[in-house]
């Protein structure tokens, strides 16, 4: 696929790290679930139920640009399969405007379709993520929705929708990876993935503010784990 990373996670958000050396202005307005360090680079590893790691997804910020209310974020997703391979690389904005956070709906494509998708050319319609600033245990989230139109040598071949629904904070707890220890928010969603036929599933992510996705785990209908991905690696 020529123009489109659809980078790991969904099933979850796969993004870390970093502080917010040089905006402290935005602080207490706007606190990104994301890292806002120009450079900063963020592994997320892919593993499947018995814990064998699949692939990986490695997100640098490339550029940090102040805007009214906030922040916007350009951001470089390079997806590797479990032999280290490149597969796939492109480019995508988050942001953090009046006290909410936005995140790009192209992020939300389970990793494994990455390499399915590898020699196509794909159109998006897409809205932003939405994470408030403030927070609270029991608090619901906007719903999201993404639709992808996959093309191959000019031939439309299929469309895929995936709508994220259901979105609930559940706790605060502490998660730790091989990168450390995080106070996270626990948040749970049900996520709709259609084509030909369609496939839920449920998803809940630990996220930490100033840092992003350190954990996400993915169970199918039946409330079986499917795979989960965690943050392995930080570098400023």
């Amino acid at each position: 696929m020529k123009n489109l990373f659809l980078s790991a996670g969904m099933l979850a958000l796969f993004f870390t790290l970093a502080s917010l050396n040089g905006i402290h202005l935005y602080a207490q307005d706007c606190e990104p679930f994301f890292p806002v360090k120009t450079g900063a680079v963020i592994e997320m590893t892919h593993f499947k139920p018995d814990g064998k790691a699949e692939s990986r997804t490695v997100s640098e910020i490339l550029e940090k640009t102040d805007i009214a209310g906030g922040m916007s974020m350009k951001v470089k997703g390079t997806y590797y399969d479990k032999k280290n391979k490149k597969v796939m690389e492109n480019t995508y904005e988050v942001k953090c405007e009046n006290g909410i956070f936005y995140m790009d709906m192209r992020n939300f494509m389970p990793a494994e379709n990455n390499q399915m998708f590898e020699n196509m050319d794909a159109s998006v319609e897409t809205n932003y993520l939405e994470f408030p600033n403030n927070l609270e245990v029991g608090q619901t989230l906007p719903d999201g929705s993404l639709t992808i139109g996959m093309n191959s040598n000019g031939m439309a071949l299929f469309n895929m929708t995936i709508n994220i629904t259901n979105r609930k904070v559940e706790a605060l707890e502490t998660i730790t990876t091989s990168a450390g220890a995080f106070e996270c928010y626990k948040m749970s969603e049900q996520t709709e993935m259609k084509t030909l036929m369609s496939i839920t599933t449920k998803t809940v992510t630990w996220y930490a503010k100033n840092v992003g996705a350190i954990r996400t785990e993915t169970y199918n209908k039946n409330g079986k784990l499917t795979g989960y991905s965690e943050l392995t690696s930080i570098k400023e």
